[in-house]
């Protein structure tokens, strides 16, 4: 059996049809019928059976479609592992994030230098508006952001996975008479003054501020201005569980980061990891994701 035998076979299955698969690899579906029948010839046995309905597999082919797939996934990882090994020293891989993410991604790359001291990481903070313009229009290996899942879904060029529903939460200083409560809800915030990062007063964040009448008193691009800001004044900033629970100020007790809820509910955001279509991830790609995911689900 010959490796692109391996592959028209399980190719002809999935697709259920020879032309479907022939067209997909490349080829003609007469090139694929006979390299078929001459695996047949030598096993001994039918794989197929072929009808106007359809190309569908006998059940002793079907025995040697599973083995032919499971090979195939074995190459592939091989594959995978190989290019790794070879360009370790020069794996450089770029992300971008949304700002929520700031923590758990600096506890992420302490421990992905750790056990690959070769790997290079550049990381590029964005609001969560410009990420989608970034993806589309900009070589990123994968970015990491809270967004819809109906957005996602109408994007045609990406790949997603969720990494965390996270509730939401607010941020507040010691000096704020919202600190000492165990969760917040709309009549707590109502007319309170807010930080916003960036643009998301107009993002998703948007719609709990104009319900609550909050009156945005500044905003800024810089984490470490917005933090000093709710140390230092009486206002708050809605951010997320995950993100917020590992921010130093908060381990500290310095600000206090507190779930909102509404109509006695928590309040929900979940947090993606996406990257290009055309873009396969690599084993370091994966295994960075991997430990975002666990450091923020901990």
């Amino acid at each position: 059996m010959k490796f692109e035998q391996m592959e028209y076979i399980v190719s002809v299955a999935n697709e259920k049809s020879m032309n479907k698969a022939a067209e997909k690899l490349h080829i003609t579906s007469s090139g694929i019928s006979q390299s078929i029948s001459q695996l047949e010839n030598e096993l001994g046995i039918t794989i197929f059976n072929r009808s106007k309905k359809g190309t569908v597999p006998t059940e002793e082919g079907k025995i040697v479609i599973k083995r032919a797939s499971e090979v195939l996934q074995i190459i592939s990882k091989l594959n995978e592992e190989l290019f790794d090994y070879k360009n370790t020293k020069n794996i450089h891989l770029k992300v971008v994030a949304a700002p929520t993410f700031a923590s758990v991604l600096q506890q992420a790359l302490n421990r992905i230098h750790v056990e690959h001291p070769n790997v290079t990481i550049e990381i590029e903070e964005k609001a969560p508006p410009l990420i989608m313009e970034t993806i589309r229009h900009t070589e990123y290996d994968f970015c990491f952001f809270p967004q819809d899942l109906e957005v996602l879904e109408s994007e045609k060029n990406i790949n997603y996975d969720l990494i965390r529903t996270d509730r939401v939460h607010v941020i507040v200083g010691i000096h704020s008479p919202l600190f000492h409560f165990d969760y917040v809800t709309q009549s707590d915030v109502l007319n309170m003054d807010t930080g916003c990062y960036s643009i998301y007063s107009d993002y998703y964040y948007s719609k709990l501020i104009k319900k609550n009448n909050n009156k945005i008193k500044i905003t800024t691009n810089s984490i470490n201005i917005l933090t000093e800001a709710v140390k230092e004044q009486n206002l708050f900033v809605y951010s997320h569980e995950s993100g917020a629970k590992l921010h130093p100020d908060i381990l500290s007790g310095i600000i206090k980061s507190i779930p909102y809820k509404e109509n006695d509910d928590y309040v929900y955001k979940d947090l993606w990891v996406i990257y290009p279509k055309n873009k396969n991830l690599t084993n370091i790609s994966k295994k960075f994701i991997e430990i975002v995911k666990e450091i923020a689900t901990q």
